[in-house]
């Protein structure tokens, strides 16, 4: 359409004098690839973000990338750790797979922190499955004390295994604990 060739040429024209796109330009264009089902809508989503990193572009991209092509299931946590940061993080449903997602990659304090976060902003804790996120807090809390108890045994381990990745593990596990410096190291 005619409004998308004028967007991308102002946009062009722009990037090529080294300015940051005009947001309008970058939303009209947005817009008209979104319409035609024009696979540079994620292109330019990710050049709006770029720009104008606002709360609503972080929402539209983080809420497609799981659907990208090759996107693997293994980074979902990663991709609700950036819900939280940019504060698109809201539905109930989120929070519980977040937690969830957590306390089987070996996180419990990460998971006990999301439910505390889940709980405090009224995501958790009611409705009619409060019941359930009730058992969910229960278990973080369990499994967090555990975690507490044997991080040191654990790190000893670590240290004496062949490979790095329980270190890296026991590192991040350490960081969700509040001790970041330990955990870095």
């Amino acid at each position: 359409s005619a409004i998308a060739r004028d967007a991308a040429a102002a946009i062009a024209t722009a990037e090529q004098a080294g300015q940051r796109p005009a947001e309008d330009d970058l939303l009209r264009l947005a817009d008209a690839y979104q319409r035609s089902n024009n696979p540079a809508y994620n292109a330019t989503l990710e050049k709006l973000l770029f720009n104008y990193p606002k709360k609503d572009y972080w929402a539209a991209y983080l809420a497609r990338l799981p659907r990208k092509s090759g996107f693997s299931g293994r980074y979902a946590l990663d991709v609700l750790r950036l819900k939280l940061a940019s504060g698109t993080l809201s539905a109930t449903d989120d929070y519980m797979e977040m937690a969830q997602l957590a306390l089987q990659a070996g996180y419990p304090a990460e998971a006990k922190k999301i439910v505390e976060r889940g709980f405090a902003s009224g995501a958790l804790g009611s409705g009619a499955e409060a019941e359930r996120h009730k058992r969910l807090q229960d278990l973080t809390l369990k499994q967090d004390a555990e975690s507490r108890a044997s991080i040191a045994t654990r790190a000893s381990a670590a240290a004496d295994e062949k490979t790095g990745d329980d270190l890296v593990k026991v590192g991040y596990a350490l960081v969700t604990l509040g001790d970041v410096d330990k955990g870095l190291s």
